[in-house]
């Protein structure tokens, strides 16, 4: 696995292990994903602005009481506040990994590397309530999450996220390059 990879993997349970990576996102919504906006102000479970080369700060915080980390992404838009989104990601079993947004609302991906880039794909979209993961069918409204992560240099990576709904296409475009400060 290339350096920055490892590095930005590098979190380790059960410790106070934050790793700093600063960056510039493009987000680009289709006109379909532009209804669901307001949905993502109310229930702040992703980002619910679009722009161009937004100055963006992630923080990668590992809790010495758990086995998960929090991503908290900072994003400096121009024409809006600051705008923080944090999620908690936990590794489950056979590649498995699960982001788990407010709410409750999980997405579980499986990730792959492929000797070249992490790839991150969608498997399943759950519901965590009273202890309980329940599967929804919530592709059918908002499609599947595809990332990956590729390595530039040995500080630098790409991160590229698309959403794919099964009648209207891409959905959400969000990219950037980071640096591991």
């Amino acid at each position: 696995m290339p350096v920055v990879l490892k590095k930005r993997y590098s979190n380790r349970q059960y410790s106070k292990d934050i790793l700093v990576f600063d960056g510039n996102m493009n987000i680009r919504f289709s006109k379909f994903f532009k209804i669901l906006v307001p949905l993502l102000k109310l229930f702040k479970v992703f980002v619910p602005y679009e722009g161009t080369n937004i100055p963006t700060r992630v923080y990668a915080k590992s809790k010495e009481y758990s086995k998960s980390y929090i991503l908290e992404r900072h994003f400096n838009f121009s024409k809006h506040n600051p705008y923080i989104f944090c999620s908690k990601f936990t590794a489950s079993k056979d590649n498995i990994i699960v982001e788990i947004v407010r709410f409750g609302i999980v997405l579980s991906y499986y990730y792959i590397f492929d000797g070249n880039k992490v790839k991150i794909k969608h498997k399943c979209y759950v519901w965590h309530i009273f202890g309980k993961f329940i599967p929804i069918p919530l592709s059918l409204l908002i499609g599947k999450v595809y990332a990956e992560e590729r390595a530039i240099d040995e500080n630098n990576f790409k991160l590229s996220l698309v959403i794919i709904h099964s009648c209207f296409g891409k959905i959400l475009d969000y990219n950037g390059k980071f640096k591991i400060i």
